[in-house]
């Protein structure tokens, strides 16, 4: 009787010896799970913040390319306007026939207000350029610099531009706000400093009218 009450004991003992190896390898595994689960998890989170990272890199690298492309059609819309308003500015003085006159002698006239010497622009600003006329309907409007070795070069402003627009409503008056930016000046060979005169100038018939600055002016960097 003892040897058969020894042996269920015995039984009993493997029994729970076996049930409790097995829930120790169920906890086991059920904690690696969890475990890679949480791993999982992490490392998603990581890919998430990565690709987000890349997409914010790629964002700005395109606004960057954006804007580079549109400083670049500003840059080409400006040399394309500079060259047109120069072409239209100097077809008349480069093809007068020999018949035109002064419109002195016709009673036609423009004078320029200012700048007319000793002025200080500074680039970034705008700056009105002014003018008394007679007789005539547009002007074209030439910056001339005059370097020390006695040679000039001259770039156009504004072609044809009505002689008589003021905010004082002057038959006689014209004005014209000059935008002084950098670009503009980047064909000068020394952009800044002194030297600088306006050129105004039309055909009106068979009549060339035009005045310049009675002296020099400069413009700086002024920041």
């Amino acid at each position: 009787m003892s040897n058969t009450l020894l042996k269920i004991g015995g039984i009993f003992a493997l029994l729970g010896a076996v049930t409790s190896l097995f829930l120790g390898w169920e906890i086991y595994s059920l904690k690696d799970k969890i475990v890679s689960q949480q791993e999982i998890a992490v490392a998603l989170s990581v890919s998430k913040e990565v690709l987000e990272q890349e997409e914010e890199k790629l964002n700005q690298k395109a606004e960057e390319l954006s804007l580079e492309k549109t400083v670049l059609q500003e840059r080409v819309d400006i040399l394309e306007d500079r060259a047109y308003q120069e072409a239209k500015s100097r077809y008349h003085l480069l093809f007068l026939p020999s018949h035109l006159s002064s419109g002195e002698a016709t009673g036609k006239s423009v004078r320029i207000l200012q700048p007319n010497g000793g002025e200080a622009l500074c680039v970034g600003t705008s700056y009105p350029i002014q003018w008394e006329s007679k007789g005539i309907q547009s002007v074209s409007i030439n910056a001339t610099k005059r370097y020390k070795d006695g040679s000039t070069v001259s770039m156009g402003i504004a072609a044809h531009f009505p002689a008589n627009i003021n905010e004082e409503g002057r038959d006689d008056l014209g004005v014209y706000v000059w935008h002084i930016k950098d670009d503009m000046l980047s064909k000068f060979r020394e952009p800044f400093g002194d030297g600088y005169e306006i050129h105004l100038v039309t055909l009106e018939g068979d009549s060339v009218v035009e005045d310049r600055s009675d002296a020099s002016f400069a413009i700086h960097k002024c920041s």
